[in-house]
């Protein structure tokens, strides 16, 4: 598991924990995927049938063939929330392309304590690189389930 410390505001864990995908805490959502982070027509990428070629949970894969978090833009605490001192968790899915591209329309929001952090994590994501997975010898896509983001408020 892959960890950074963001500047002033939270963690965010580039690798998946867990794996058994939430129904998003915002009221109103009710797709076992989460709360889409872009509800346009790619949005629908993954209910309308495209399937990764591998899903990784917080087991495995390990060791030369594991996605890795090769980097990206941390996500922004959002500033009506920090003035206000809320802190505040989410955690998403998505996945990475065989170039190691987070795929938009992939990421979802599984879990999240203020829609205002969810929407953070999702910017974030879009921008996010890893290590592409590698399967005998071959690039797969691969979702990463529970990828946790944490939002503190260093005081």
């Amino acid at each position: 598991m892959m960890t950074r410390v963001l500047t002033v505001a939270s963690v965010f864990m580039a690798a998946s924990c867990g794996s058994a995908q939430l129904a998003a805490h915002s009221a109103g959502e009710s797709s076992p995927l989460g709360r889409a982070c872009q509800p346009s027509a790619a949005g629908d990428l993954l209910k309308g049938g495209f399937t990764p070629d591998t899903t990784i949970g917080a087991e495995g894969p390990t060791g030369a063939a594991a996605v890795k978090y090769l980097g990206g833009p941390a996500p922004r605490y959002p500033q009506n929330l920090r003035i206000e001192r809320v802190e505040g968790r989410v955690r998403s899915n998505l996945v990475v392309d065989t170039l190691g591209a987070v795929i938009p329309g992939t990421v979802f929001i599984t879990f999240e304590t203020r829609r205002e952090f969810g929407d953070a994590v999702c910017v974030a994501h879009l921008h996010t690189r890893f290590t592409p997975l590698i399967v005998d010898g071959r690039r797969r896509t691969v979702r990463l389930l529970e990828i946790p983001t944490t939002f503190t408020l260093i005081y």
